[in-house]
């Protein structure tokens, strides 16, 4: 299911959770990616007093478990962090540990984003009969997710963009799915994704693709003023493309390895035109 669908049904969904009996001081939980305007909008339309929780596994990369805590009733509502680090420890098994890593190697401070690390019996070993892919994703025991994340000051981690998905824009890191939820949220999106393509000197295209509304219409300088609203200029789109489905994997998600191949052609042709409104 895209955005759009998803905008569209919360209200009929909290209809529905309110009809199967939930009631105010409830628990209920949510398991999926994050979209943090569809939960505000579903709670809001709700309206019942019911007690939202942050469940989802911790990373969305299969070489390690899905180990966090939810959020207890009495923890802030952090409606885009997927939890803390369970404390396996205190439950009699081998700790597991995540650090967020900087560009420069370093471990990074509170909040600052960087790649996501973890180690823990729980992880995988290696991967089978591949020593090479295994050195790359793996040093001193630590796995390298190709997330990139930060922590905050009590601990709960917070997953921002897939390393390889992170756009450079100006020698500055734009996250994709950042940019993707403001551009969703355009009233004539129905689904949008971002991707990135290198420029011929240093730096990357920032590409916004979409699926628009039926009978909907758009364009790149009204996009971009519509990115004004919410985003720092170097995070707006310099290319859109208007399509009518994307390509996706078996699992349905979008396949941007493949949307990059199918557009790069047409990006590279209009390069020239970079950066102007």
């Amino acid at each position: 299911m895209n955005y759009g669908e998803l905008h569209r049904h919360a209200e009929q969904l909290s209809n529905a959770l309110y009809a199967e009996g939930l009631r105010p001081g409830d628990r209920i939980a949510f398991l999926g990616d994050p979209d943090p305007q569809l939960v505000v909008a579903l709670y809001a339309s709700v309206g019942i007093g019911a007690i939202p929780l942050a469940v989802s596994p911790l990373l969305v990369v299969p070489e390690i478990a899905a180990i966090v805590e939810d959020a207890e009733p009495h923890d802030p509502i952090r409606l885009r962090s997927v939890g803390r680090p369970a404390d396996l420890a205190a439950q009699g098994e081998q700790a597991f540990q995540v650090r967020i890593i900087a560009e420069d190697g370093l471990e990074a401070d509170v909040n600052e984003s960087g790649e996501i690390v973890v180690r823990g019996a729980q992880t995988m070993l290696g991967y089978w009969r591949q020593p090479k892919e295994t050195n790359e994703a793996m040093f001193d025991g630590w796995i390298r997710t190709g997330d990139v994340g930060c922590l905050d000051a009590d601990g709960y981690l917070y997953v921002l963009d897939r390393l390889k998905d992170m756009v450079i824009v100006g020698g500055s890191n734009v996250y994709s799915s950042e940019v993707e939820q403001v551009i969703a949220s355009h009233e004539m999106v129905n689904d949008a994704v971002v991707i990135r393509l290198p420029l011929s000197g240093e730096g990357e295209a920032l590409v916004a693709c979409v699926v628009l509304q039926d009978r909907g219409s758009l364009d790149l300088a009204q996009l971009q003023a519509f990115c004004e609203l919410s985003l720092a200029r170097h995070k707006w789109p310099t290319h859109l493309f208007i399509l009518d489905q994307f390509p996706r994997t078996a699992i349905d998600k979008v396949d941007k390895k493949r949307l990059r191949k199918q557009l790069s052609s047409s990006i590279y042709e209009g390069l020239s035109s970079f950066g102007e409104r």
